[in-house]
């Protein structure tokens, strides 16, 4: 198994059940309804993941360890990344975070290879902060960081 694309008429994606495999890509449909923990966690071949329009979150540990995980699209339906969605992802180099996410959990990026952000929100999305359990934790602290020139002293 490869390449996938979930149907839409998939609600539910159970517990890690896809934790592990040789998947290279994945896109989801926006027909998920119930979002489980894990589900693509330790996926190390995974490499791009295409989220439908109308996806509303990224969950918890998600993509954790998926260390070949260098592309991610994140749709503008997308108001929550949870804790863990990408920890270890030490591929992904570089993310856009829509302006409808409004919260980013714990250690939703921590170790992972980023070299520059973007987020598009005029207001910043509430994150964690701390050296070990912050959204951020382990990435280089002096990456650039773009948002909405607008916005810049909210930032």
């Amino acid at each position: 198994m490869r390449n996938i694309t979930i149907p839409n008429t998939v609600t539910t994606i159970g517990r890690f059940a896809f934790k592990g495999t040789g998947l290279t890509a994945i896109t989801l449909p926006n027909s998920i309804t119930t979002w489980s923990d894990g589900v693509f966690a330790d996926c190390t071949s995974l490499r791009s993941v295409v989220f439908d329009s109308g996806v509303t979150k990224v969950p918890n540990a998600y993509f954790t360890r998926c260390t070949s995980l260098a592309q991610v699209t994140i749709p503008g339906s997308v108001t929550t990344i949870e804790a863990g969605a990408f920890d270890d992802c030490t591929a992904l180099s570089t993310i856009s975070i829509p302006n409808s996410v409004t919260s980013i959990g714990n250690y939703a990026f921590r170790n992972t290879g980023l070299i520059a952000l973007s987020v598009e929100a005029t207001t910043p999305p509430t994150i964690a902060t701390g050296a070990s359990t912050g959204t951020f934790a382990n990435v280089d602290t002096t990456i650039p960081v773009y948002v909405p020139a607008e916005s810049l002293s909210a930032y």
